[in-house]
């Protein structure tokens, strides 16, 4: 049976892919422009160079050697550049779709499922802290299911989900979607990774 937490996975899986491809032209698109920026210089100060007398001829290749320097240096900041802005994209492309995915009716089954699987075994869980709209929507039913919870709020960045509380507050345990979408970044930034290797090869 195909849970909701696989259908999440699958979506955000071909979310990352469909990005990735256009994030991997523009990167392209940035090496290619920057190496021909780094090519021309080479050439520009080797003509010149060609044309000067012997005894400056070293002066003149070690300035060569530095402005080349310089203009990698250049190019590698501008690729940095681009890659943060590509990952930041994707986690903001992800964010988003989680967000919608709190509006969808999959959502409330999702939550409750959620609850009920963490309210089995020895844990004493006596606090539920969920997003203001997930209580003004579920807190009525989750209280005829859990009467000996009490459902609090908790921040909107959390985005959905819920943060568990033991009675003396000694246990927490975080199911909130923003802790996934952190705990997902490094999975973002492995695919990016491996996307730029491909590129460079």
């Amino acid at each position: 049976m195909i849970t909701v937490e696989d259908k999440i996975r699958t979506f955000s899986k071909y979310v990352y892919e469909k990005e990735l491809k256009i994030k991997e032209d523009v990167l392209s698109e940035t090496k290619a422009r920057l190496d021909r920026i780094v090519e021309e210089k080479q050439k520009e100060i080797l003509e010149k160079c060609s044309t000067l007398e012997t005894k400056q001829k070293k002066k003149i290749e070690l300035e060569a050697q530095k402005k080349i320097s310089q203009a990698k240096l250049k190019a590698r900041d501008e690729v940095f550049e681009v890659k943060n802005m590509m990952m930041e994209d994707l986690i903001s492309l992800v964010n988003g779709e989680l967000r919608s995915f709190t509006e969808s009716s999959e959502y409330e089954e999702w939550l409750i499922r959620l609850l009920d699987s963490n309210f089995t075994g020895d844990h004493d869980w006596t606090k539920v802290y969920l997003v203001l709209k997930d209580l003004e929507n579920y807190a009525g039913r989750l209280n005829l299911k859990y009467p000996k919870v009490d459902f609090l709020e908790m921040d909107n960045s959390n985005i959905g989900g819920a943060v568990l509380e033991s009675s003396k507050g000694t246990e927490k345990k975080d199911l909130s979607l923003k802790t996934r979408l952190d705990e997902s970044h490094n999975e973002i930034g492995l695919l990016l990774q491996e996307s730029w290797e491909k590129g460079d090869q």
